[in-house]
């Protein structure tokens, strides 16, 4: 936020000295000059901490990311219309100390310095400041666009200065205030470099006007989708689902998991199935077939012809739906999801009838329901992977959240101050997405 400071014509009278008719118009020359200006850049500033405000308040809860805190969204909010505020009491000022028909009025109501200084302590810097809290949290995008609004508002506060120092350099005011607004300006003007530091560290180059980019590896790589079924023996027990990037930024592809078991005296026999939807082309991958030891809890693999089907007299099917929902738009510039989401949808196929996720909690099995999470596979076991299950020595075996698995909320420290990640840790559920229970 900043706001306006013109020069009055004594103020343009006192710099370039005489009392001359000459000298009289380049004052009200000048005067026009300065006020066009600063009108201009408080306009441009106050309408960037009003975007700043919109963009925080707009974001929702998706991949890495989530809304900020309630308290500094209020806290950017009082401070925006306090600088609105501001702003047109110094445009009203000036504008009275300008007429000439409000001149009786002048000396009740203008008060053009208390004003500056009052913008500068309750305006620009508690704004600059609740910047650096989020950015601290929060990288900012990079695109053409945005480095355009940020050089403006760098070259707005070069501007303010220079014309503050040049207009109020012979003038009699306090020199206390001259000094107090010069530091506030400078301090606010640190402030907003290292606003920029903190927030686009690490960020790629734009390659778009208004689209920003993230840093999406930082976060992403080795980052997958993973499974666990409570009765898989153990609760550190999981089977690998996905990578991120199979289907990440790819809105128009969709997985479907398909997860087969069935459960005796004895063993946990499952097996897993894949199918890749992409447009009208289906990619099926083949099953893959597994029996546990219940008591030792020891996997071996199944080589056996159409073990999908031979393997199970009465199995349960778990039919699930992953695809991916990109950062939605508001005005094709702010984010509501900065990476996105991945969304899925549950169906159950169990004795020849198709359950809903709902039906089947309700029918009594709410025991038997998965849950998901992101995790980062360590790199002491990223070449011991099988498509679904990790290969210890030839032998499966499920990964374990400890010794294998990197937990999200370690992966996912955001910004420069390694804040802990306000995104999902999970996939979100979406019961209005369309599961074929038949395939």
């Amino acid at each position: 936020m900043e706001t306006t400071i013109c020069c009055s014509g004594q103020d343009i009278s006192m710099m370039l000295g005489g009392d001359s008719d000459e000298v009289r118009r380049r004052n009200r020359r000048w005067t026009k000059i300065s006020c066009f200006f600063h009108v201009i850049i408080g306009i441009l500033s106050n309408g960037s901490d009003c975007f700043f405000y919109v963009e925080l308040n707009a974001t929702e809860k998706g991949l890495v990311y989530g809304p900020v805190n309630e308290k500094v969204l209020i806290a950017l909010l009082v401070f925006c219309v306090v600088g609105c505020l501001i702003f047109l009491a110094d445009l009203s000022c000036h504008v009275y100390s300008h007429c000439s028909c409000l001149k009786k009025w002048e000396k009740r109501i203008n008060n053009p310095h208390l004003i500056s200084i009052l913008a500068v302590l309750f305006g620009d810097i508690p704004q600059v400041l609740i910047r650096i809290c989020v950015a601290r949290c929060r990288e900012q995008g990079l695109s053409y666009f945005q480095i355009a609004k940020t050089t403006l508002v760098f070259l707005g506060g070069l501007i303010r200065i220079f014309i503050f120092i040049c207009a109020h350099r012979k003038d009699k005011i306090h020199k206390s205030f001259k000094y107090c607004m010069i530091a506030g300006l400078l301090i606010h003007f640190s402030l907003m470099i290292w606003a920029c530091i903190v927030g686009f560290a690490d960020q790629k180059s734009p390659s778009s006007t208004i689209e920003e980019q993230y840093n999406d590896k930082k976060y992403l790589n080795n980052v997958g989708v993973f499974f666990q079924h409570p009765r898989n023996n153990s609760p550190n027990s999981w089977i690998s689902v996905m990578s991120i990037y199979d289907i990440y930024n790819q809105p128009n592809v969709s997985l479907l998991y398909i997860y087969r078991y069935e459960e005796t005296t004895t063993h946990w026999t499952f097996a897993i199935r894949t199918k890749f939807q992409k447009g009208l082309n289906l990619t099926e991958g083949s099953p893959e077939c597994y029996r546990m030891e219940l008591t030792t809890g020891n996997i071996s693999t199944v080589n056996m012809s159409d073990c999908w089907n031979s393997l199970f007299s009465q199995p349960t099917s778990l039919h699930i739906k992953f695809t991916y929902t990109p950062p939605e738009s508001v005005f094709h510039i702010i984010r509501k999801k900065l990476f996105g989401d991945i969304v899925y949808n549950m169906k159950v196929t169990k004795n020849n009838s198709c359950l809903t996720h709902d039906m089947f909690v309700a029918s009594g099995d709410s025991d038997a329901k998965p849950t998901f999470g992101y995790f980062r596979v360590n790199a002491n076991v990223r070449n011991f992977t099988g498509p679904h299950l990790l290969l210890d020595n030839g032998q499966p075996r499920f990964y374990h959240s400890q010794s294998d698995l990197q937990d999200i909320s370690e992966v996912w420290r955001t910004g420069a101050g390694s804040c802990e990640t306000s995104g999902t840790r999970a996939p979100t559920f979406d019961s209005n997405m369309e599961v074929d229970c038949s395939k």
